[in-house]
């Protein structure tokens, strides 16, 4: 089975774990899906699900999972700055076209990492100078991201 017929059986479970009205049918997906969340060798293919899915509700898989993996794992540095900083030029590159449900998640995401990691490395504060690099630029969208990053920051650091 190639990877994309395999992501469009993931697609399709991911319809069925956030729509589904059959509490069996979600109760299955979401056993299947767990995986991403618990396991961190899914990391990369959460990634390889944003980069080429084309549901918002399996994007939405991929984010929540790394929020989940990020907020119980003990992940290394260079892991959660590899994240991170995927996640805030995902943002930038792909941020206007988002659902804004899975805009939301993957700005949560860039926050966790950023609250979990302040302490660890100067590099995860540089959050502050890309918010405003998203408030700069001239897409009404990438501005209204950049703001959106600085309320969950604040919000996130304030938990």
């Amino acid at each position: 089975m190639s990877s994309m017929e395999s992501l469009a059986q993931l697609e399709v479970l991911c319809e069925k774990l956030y729509n589904s009205r059959d509490s069996a049918e979600r109760a299955h997906a979401e056993s299947t899906l767990k995986c991403f969340s618990e396991n961190s060798d899914y990391i990369s293919q959460c990634q390889y699900i944003l980069d080429n899915a084309s549901t918002p509700y399996a994007l939405m898989l991929a984010s929540t999972s790394l929020v989940k993996q990020v907020s119980d794992r003990s992940l290394s540095l260079q892991l959660r700055l590899d994240i991170r900083n995927y996640v805030m030029n995902y943002l930038a590159a792909r941020g206007p076209k988002l659902q804004n449900f899975v805009t939301i998640s993957l700005i949560q995401l860039a926050c966790r990492i950023t609250k979990f990691g302040w302490f660890d490395d100067d590099r995860f504060r540089e959050i502050f100078k890309e918010a405003t690099d998203f408030l700069a630029l001239a897409s009404q969208d990438h501005y209204l991201i950049g703001l959106k990053i600085l309320n969950f920051l604040v919000m996130e650091m304030n938990q």
